[in-house]
């Protein structure tokens, strides 16, 4: 099978920085402003029920990206992938995240291919990297699922110092050393280590490299789900959904989802994040 074949290409070019590239990423962006469309005034309710849609928790968490952000672009136009990469960039500098150099590592994958199936299937016989611990449930709706845009993220459990666990030689297990205990707040947090987006070719005509990129950061700066954006509040999760008129870049509210969410450094249950980034949302659309 073709897919077989650029598997291997496909992971070192992802972490052989600038030299399994074909042209070098631009560098982080000099200023954090970035311009975003659809401002919309939203009750608490519409706000908490937005944020609900969207989130995808995992262990009663919402996960964070825990690494610099490095995105690479494969199986694009080498002008275009550099566009993309540069507006990831510049939306991680909008929320105030960290952003790798030119010759970093890649650890937000944007993968352009005929067969979004093929490549999972692909992925998961050669036992890649990109698909290594996820659940098998997960990598079998990422097999069957009809929809040109497929997402998923490798997850670290880390303490509340952002240290993971230690494995000893030969366990299967790990040993994870946590400071506190407290009623309100876990010991632990998700810290996101990696993300891939699959997109079809054939859905990607009429679409502009902003839209593209701002759908990508906000499947892998957070873990959320396509939304079909046909209510009051639009996003760019609905990019790919049938029938939905996308907006041409990531609204007001994705944006200000994403700075609530990176706006604490302390771990959280999910209930509580899902309050906090409700009332940021409502405040930043009055």
């Amino acid at each position: 099978m073709r897919y077989a074949v650029r598997t291997t290409w496909l992971f070192a070019a992802l972490f052989a920085g600038t030299a399994g590239a074909q042209t070098p990423p631009p560098e982080p962006p000099a200023t954090s402003e970035i311009v975003v469309t659809g401002r919309v005034a939203l009750t608490r309710d519409e706000a908490r029920t937005f944020t609900n849609s969207i989130s995808v928790p995992i262990d009663r968490q919402l996960a964070r990206l825990g690494v610099t952000a490095c995105p690479r672009a494969i199986g694009f136009p080498p002008a275009i992938a550099a566009e993309i990469e540069a507006r990831i960039r510049a939306v991680a500098s909008a929320i105030e995240l960290p952003v790798g150099k030119a010759d970093c590592r890649g650890n937000i994958a944007i993968i352009g291919v005929d067969d979004g199936a093929g490549l999972v299937r692909a992925l998961e016989k050669t036992q890649s990297p990109l698909v290594y611990g996820l659940p098998s449930a997960l990598l079998g709706r990422l097999r069957t699922m009809q929809a040109p845009a497929r997402a998923w993220s490798l997850v670290e459990l880390q303490n509340e110092d952002g240290i993971p666990g230690l494995t000893p030689i030969g366990a299967w297990w790990a040993n994870l050393e946590v400071r506190r205990a407290s009623y309100l707040a876990p010991p632990t947090q998700q810290a996101i280590q990696f993300s891939v987006v699959v997109l079809e070719w054939p859905a990607l005509p009429g679409k502009t490299t902003t839209q593209i990129a701002d759908y990508v950061a906000m499947r892998t700066f957070a873990r959320t789900r396509p939304a079909s954006g046909t209510g009051k509040v639009g996003t760019i999760l609905s990019l790919f959904e049938p029938d939905a008129t996308p907006p041409p870049s990531m609204t007001a509210t994705d944006l200000a989802y994403l700075r609530a969410l990176y706006a604490r450094s302390a771990p959280q249950y999910a209930r509580q994040q899902v309050r906090e980034i409700a009332a940021s949302l409502e405040k930043a659309s009055q």
